[in-house]
């Protein structure tokens, strides 16, 4: 019974949501949420808040609102990261882990805030501990279901790596019954090899494969819509461009997921330039 229970939490948790890496939601999300928290402060005055006196008292109290804001903003490139490592996945545990990570950083953000501007002193782990107990906490324990809602409800659109029409990609090869089977958004990069093209993706548990199959550039091309050719011998997901490096006579892109750099030719350059700038946007 205990095992099937374990099986049920873990199978929950694991479970796929959308994700979008979006920093303009993380700045309102956390300016709403942080004049929420101020609001209630100044409106009812809890936790003895009524004791401090100050003649800018409302303004100071106000201060906690950019603590909360700023640190939603820092969750944004881990997100990023967890997103990318897991082979563009994002589950419920990630979830949680960034909303538990997210409230550790804001309650910190706003324990050095409240010793320089309300209390005074010196930051100290005692103090911060008793900070953490006394309203860090029970704030938080408040806030944290509201972020969750609103990181579900408005968040735009899925991120996906490759614009199809179809989440599955069916490719298939000119030998009899060769094909492969993938997630468009987990297709990474492909080399040319005579008359084989070398894939390489991610299955299921986001580990890296490669399957070589005997076809075109061209052919694997026409079966992959969105992805880029950056050399007579490649083509990419430009979702995992990391960065492109290199001069006018040699170009490299870096994928942030395999570590890998592969050449950029300069006839296809402009294009894939111009393709970065518009996933940018």
């Amino acid at each position: 019974m205990k095992e099937k229970n374990y099986m049920n939490v873990n199978s929950w948790l694991r479970k796929e949501l959308d994700f979008v890496p979006n920093w303009k939601r993380a700045a309102f999300t956390g300016l709403g949420l942080g004049l929420v928290l101020s609001l209630l402060m100044i409106l009812l005055q809890p936790f003895d808040t009524y004791q401090y006196q100050s003649p800018y008292k409302n303004l100071e109290l106000l201060g906690y609102t950019p603590c909360i804001m700023l640190s939603m903003l820092l969750m944004v490139p881990l997100e990023n990261w967890f997103f990318h490592k897991q082979g563009q996945r994002w589950q419920i545990w990630n979830e949680i882990l960034i909303i538990l990570l997210g409230g550790g950083v804001m309650m910190t953000a706003s324990h050095i805030y409240n010793v320089f501007t309300i209390s005074g002193g010196v930051p100290s782990l005692r103090s911060w501990w008793s900070f953490i107990k006394g309203f860090g906490l029970p704030f938080f324990i408040f806030l944290a279901p509201m972020w969750a809602v609103v990181r579900q409800k408005f968040k735009g659109p899925p991120a996906t790596a490759i614009p199809t029409r179809e989440d599955f990609l069916l490719i298939k090869g000119q030998n009899k019954g060769e094909q492969l089977q993938l997630s468009g958004r987990n297709f990474l990069y492909a080399k040319a090899q005579q008359n084989y093209m070398e894939v390489h993706y991610w299955d299921d548990r986001g580990v890296p494969q490669k399957q070589i199959l005997r076809l075109t550039l061209a052919q694997l091309q026409q079966q992959i819509p969105g992805a880029q050719q950056i050399h007579r011998s490649y083509l990419i997901n430009p979702v995992h461009v990391s960065d492109i490096t290199g001069n006018t006579r040699k170009r490299f892109v870096l994928l942030n997921t395999e570590q890998v750099s592969l050449p950029v030719s300069p006839k296809y350059y402009e294009a894939l330039k111009e393709q970065l700038s518009n996933s940018a946007q």
